[in-house]
């Protein structure tokens, strides 16, 4: 395009042209070397309508004047500024018209490229209006469009163009000029510049829903959870190729979260008519027919066969509760309520709670019911069984309460006493009775302090330990102990009970009667002083008849040793001197039996071996078990079997168990007496086949006086008292004794147990040879 004169100042323009001069008389000066200087105008010539035409007169006519110069200096006579020659005269003339016309005609061409231009520029400015015209519009209608919207070039993605929904939609950035990943550098990685990238490659459009990205839009540390729907066109140059892309879409966040919230809030609702079992039922007046939700189901246990056949699910004998609750609904109340049955084939009944409220058309007309259906199953039962319940509850209470009754009766008939104090002892609740016990009237408040004063002197330091150890050891109490009246009056209590503790183990209560035990007491302490009298008068009696005895065997002994007389009184006199020795045994027994109950027996503790012992007792039974043709047999131990006693009294023992399986047996029984060693103690076993014993017998074997059954003749014989005898002396001996019977006519068996003592040999009880015992037999 041609340049105007006010494109070049004068002074640009000649220096133009002065540049021009120099590079064109370089050009001919090089030139003339192969063509001579017959034509010096060769280059100047094109260089002046150049220089016309595009940089203007100064110019020209600068060219045009310097180029006339340079033919003068150049042409004959040579490099002197005259020409001689006419011809070159008119060659240098020729030169300045040419120049000349080339000078009017460049500028013609200047003009004419001028006005061309300015048509061109018109022309330019009015497409150019009409191109700002169309994109203002074009920018107007981008920005008021619902979605965002933007247009990215190169394969980079850089951002030419967005309209206002795009700018909003990521916090307003200065994005334009930037490629998309310097734009967004969080989106890397996200998958959308992926999909960008493939569009503009495969030239494909792709579309998007719900896409989810993380953007920064207010910070830079907090990144917002965003979701669009967009469509990535490509766009395409002249020769269909790619070179760009177009982007339009929506932010979708709002309806996400709302669809999110939807679906959780329709869930929670889900889960809720799950936990509730509850569900809904549209009942449609005008057909009569019942459309359930989808979960009536589980919720009905009923299948869509059943559910198609609408209310008849319902038990037959229920339905009459339907037309009931329409007939609420339907007069008027705001809602209905009707509780129903239903069972399902094989299972056990569901109750329904049937809520309704009506449902009108635009006229007003009710058209249908709709409520709820909620199973109160569970709720029912637990009703019943809160009846059932409350049933146990009164009936529990009225025989508490009868109980109750029956136990004050019993309280009141026993003259019990009853006491409850609370930890730590300082309040005491009693009862009347209590009350009474102490000495007390009814309306006295009792602490601690009046307890302990009330008691007898003497007896307040047990009293108080025993309270101690009961609450310390959270242990039984029972103790008796005397009260005191103000005028000097006692009686005696005895007082039973115990600590009560929490689930925690800690003490919080003392409880417990009180007995009036005074004529318990005066019983016996009469008992006791009879006892005694009995006592005294057996120890009389024995020695008072041992006084004639000893003349009778006298005279017996005298009658026996006569050689010559009569059979009959000999007779006679041995059976004067065998019961005489009865007697004296028994009266030994009885002495023995008063000096133990009285505790005037003296024992000679010496270590003792039972092996003698038991030779002792064999030797001095001996006689009554050959007499009753038993069989005895020893099965002594070879260990040690020393114990610390009194050697007399144990062989006593022994003579005694042997004695009784001897008389309470059959003639020709058995008699076994085992001697052993078990868990440091030395065991006697006496074993017989005889009569046996009655298990109530047992419990008061070892009583005074007390006997097995005897016979018409009572041929066994005897008082009753070997056997406390042998119970009496064991315990002196601090051993036991026991006694164990299968039945009437299955034997007996007595055990005794004595502690060993140190082992040291026994001193010889006979003082001879030790009796063979092992070999006895009857005769």
């Amino acid at each position: 395009m041609f340049l105007t004169i006010q494109d070049v100042s004068w002074h640009r323009q000649l220096l133009i042209a002065l540049s021009l001069v120099a590079v064109v008389t370089g050009l001919q000066l090089v030139l003339s070397i192969f063509i001579g200087v017959r034509a010096p105008f060769l280059f100047f010539m094109p260089t002046v309508a150049l220089a016309s035409a595009l940089f203007g007169r100064l110019a020209a006519i600068t060219v045009l004047g310097s180029g006339a110069l340079y033919g003068v200096f150049i042409l004959d006579p040579t490099h002197v500024v005259w020409v001689d020659a006419p011809a070159d005269r008119i060659a240098i003339l020729v030169f300045m018209a040419v120049g000349v016309l080339f000078c009017y005609l460049g500028d013609m061409v200047r003009k004419i490229s001028h006005r061309a231009r300015v048509a061109e520029l018109a022309l330019s400015e009015a497409r150019l209006k009409r191109e700002v015209d169309t994109l203002t519009v074009f920018q107007e209608m981008f920005d008021q469009a619902p979605g965002f919207m933007t247009v990215l070039h190169g394969p980079h993605h850089v951002y030419v163009m967005e309209n206002q929904s795009h700018r909003n939609f990521h916090g307003d950035r200065a994005i334009i000029g930037l490629p998309a990943r310097d734009a967004f550098p969080e989106l890397d990685g996200q998958g959308i510049l992926e999909i960008l990238d493939d569009v503009y490659a495969s030239g494909v459009t792709r579309t998007a829903y719900e896409v989810p990205l993380l953007l920064h839009r207010r910070s830079q540390e907090l990144a917002d959870q965003l979701y669009m729907d967009f469509v990535c066109q490509p766009l395409r140059d002249d020769h269909g190729q790619v070179n760009g892309l177009f982007v339009e879409g929506f932010d979708v966040t709002p309806q996400k979260e709302m669809r999110d919230a939807l679906r959780e809030s329709h869930m929670r609702l889900q889960q809720g008519l799950a936990a509730a079992r509850m569900t809904f039922w549209t009942w449609d007046m005008a057909s009569d027919q019942v459309e359930f939700a989808d979960n009536a189901g589980a919720v009905l246990q009923a299948g869509a066969g059943e559910l198609a056949a609408s209310w008849h699910i319902i038990d037959a004998d229920e339905r009459p509760k339907l037309a009931r609750l329409r007939a609420t609904v339907l007069a008027g109340s705001t809602s209905g309520v009707q509780v129903v049955r239903r069972t399902p084939p094989g299972q056990a009944p569901l109750w329904l709670e049937l809520r309704a409220t009506a449902v009108a058309d635009g006229d007003g007309a009710l058209t249908h019911l709709r409520g709820v259906a909620i199973d109160v199953s569970l709720q029912k039962k637990a009703e019943l069984l809160v009846a059932e319940h409350e049933t146990q509850r009164r009936s529990a209470v009225a025989k508490a309460e009868t109980a109750h009754q029956r136990l004050q009766l019993a309280v009141d008939a026993a003259g019990l006493g009853v006491f409850y104090c609370p930890l730590p002892l300082e309040h005491i609740y009693w009862n009347d009775t209590c009350k009474a016990q102490f000495f007390l009237p009814p309306e006295a408040k009792v602490d601690v302090e009046l307890f302990y004063r009330m008691i007898a002197p003497e007896d307040r330091p047990r009293v108080t330990a025993a309270v101690q150890r009961a609450v310390e050891a959270q242990s039984g109490y029972d103790v008796e102990y005397r009260t005191v009246a103000p005028d000097g009056r006692t009686r005696w209590i005895r007082a039973k009970g115990r600590v009560y503790c929490d689930e925690g183990g800690v003490p919080v209560r003392f409880d417990g009667i009180t007995i009036d035990i005074q004529q318990q007491k005066e019983a016996e302490a009469a008992l006791q002083a009879a006892n005694q009298q009995k006592d005294d008068f057996l120890a009389m009696l024995a020695h008072e008849l041992r006084n004639p005895l000893a003349p009778i065997s006298s005279a017996s002994s005298v009658l026996l040793k006569r050689k010559h007389g009569d059979e009959e009184v000999r007779y006679l006199s041995q059976v004067i001197s065998r019961q005489v020795k009865h007697m004296a045994g028994l009266l030994d027994d009885l002495l023995d039996v008063s000096r133990v109950t009285r505790g005037k027996i003296r024992l000679e503790c010496v270590p003792v071996e039972l092996k003698a012992v038991v030779a002792d007792a064999v030797e001095q039974v001996h006689p009554l078990v050959r007499r009753r043709g038993h069989h005895l047999s020893l099965h002594l131990t070879p260990e040690p079997t020393v114990v610390a006693g009194d050697a007399k009294r144990l062989v006593q023992v022994c003579v005694n168990l042997l004695t009784n399986a001897a008389r309470y047996m059959a003639d020709g029984g058995t008699i076994d007496l085992v001697l052993a060693v078990e868990e440091g103690a030395a065991m006697v076993k006496v074993c017989d086949t005889g009569i046996g014993m009655k298990s109530e017998l047992i419990l008061r074997l070892f009583d005074l006086f007390v006997q097995g059954e005897r016979t018409v003749d009572r041929q066994q014989g005897g008082l009753g008292i070997g056997l406390s005898l042998v119970k009496r002396l064991t315990e002196l001996h601090h051993g036991t004794v026991e006694a164990h019977s299968a039945g009437p006519g299955k034997g007996s068996q007595f055990t005794v147990r004595l502690p060993l003592a140190a082992c040291m040999p026994a001193p010889d009880q006979h003082g001879g040879e030790p009796l063979a015992i092992q070999d006895i037999r009857a005769a």
